[in-house]
């Protein structure tokens, strides 16, 4: 199974329809893929959200999926398993 390892401009364009990459990183975090991300994704997706869109329930949904993203990566890291076999770019 492929993984890809996603920064907050993915996590982002996921809540933002006008983004040029938002069907692509809707699509990416739908599917079954294994995704992983920095522990800092967690700020930077609440800085934007809260400080530039003033949406707390984006703020929130983003924290989710970088939570979720981050136990992903641990419970690979765990395992023994690669975390990322190859960085791909949308």
């Amino acid at each position: 199974m492929p993984s890809w390892f996603v920064d907050a401009s993915v996590l982002l364009a996921t809540e933002d329809a006008e983004d040029e990459n938002y069907e692509d990183s809707v699509w990416l975090l739908e599917a079954k893929e294994r995704i992983a991300t920095l522990d800092l994704a967690y700020y930077e997706v609440s800085n934007v959200a809260v400080k530039a869109w003033r949406d707390e329930a984006a703020a929130q949904r983003l924290r989710e999926r970088v939570s979720a993203s981050s136990a992903e990566r641990s419970s690979l890291s765990r395992r023994g398993q690669l975390l990322v076999s190859g960085c791909q770019h949308l």
